[in-house]
């Protein structure tokens, strides 16, 4: 299935021709006639991001992609494309996890009651929701050896640090349980959230992909029984 993203700095403006010859190359690559979703991410302190939309939104009229998405937009900017401007949206890709339950503050309750499916990623904060890191101490700096380990520290750091954890002994004993893992346990307790459609993991090709025990994720009844 062909999707593709459209990312601007602070500064940069995006004129309807480079949109265009952004999305053709696409096209004929996968060798189909339409992209199935853009998703969409700009930086609000940038005026243009509106107009680039628009012009990203002539392309779905002109058939050369089926479906608008959108990634870390909040609410109020959400809500303009969608209410205001009448730019239809499917989905709005968000961190969400356990630890980070920032989109239930409002895009959860606006993306369910408009029907915009949530794309949640970092449900794993990198890796740190498994059992490598049960028990264990707070790692150095120097052991965060990939650059999602480094951003989901900070994102630990800022929700309460290292002492959160403890909540890595919880979901160990539902684990236990189910016969599953603590990242099927973290998985299924976001993929169960209203307007959730998916929850993206990450892989490191060849490294870690861990697709046996992904599959295990919908394996059990959830956190609510």
């Amino acid at each position: 299935m062909p999707t593709t993203g459209i990312v601007a700095n602070h500064g940069s403006s995006i004129p309807f021709r480079s949109v265009g010859s952004f999305s053709i190359p696409a096209i004929i690559t996968v060798v189909t006639w339409c992209i199935v979703v853009v998703d969409y991410r700009w930086d609000y302190r940038d005026v243009h991001y509106f107009n680039s939309m628009k012009l990203v939104y002539t392309l779905k009229l002109e058939g050369k992609i089926k479906e608008l998405g959108l990634t870390n937009f909040d609410t109020l900017h959400m809500a303009k494309l969608y209410e205001e401007w009448a730019i239809p949206i499917v989905s709005n890709q968000v961190a969400y996890s356990i630890i980070d339950r920032r989109p239930e503050k409002k895009v959860v309750a606006w993306c369910w009651k408009h029907n915009v499916k949530i794309l949640a990623y970092g449900s794993l904060l990198g890796g740190f929701l498994s059992e490598k890191y049960l028990g264990g101490p707070e790692p150095q700096t120097f052991e965060l050896t990939t650059q999602s380990l480094s951003k989901y520290k900070r994102t630990i750091d800022q929700w309460g640090g290292w002492m959160l954890f403890h909540l890595l002994l919880a979901l160990s004993q539902i684990a236990d349980k189910y016969e599953v893992s603590i990242s099927n346990v973290a998985v299924c307790y976001i993929a169960d959230k209203p307007a959730v459609a998916a929850v993206i993991i990450g892989a490191q090709l060849s490294i870690a992909q861990h697709i046996p025990s992904n599959q295990a994720t919908f394996s059990f009844p959830g956190l609510d029984q």
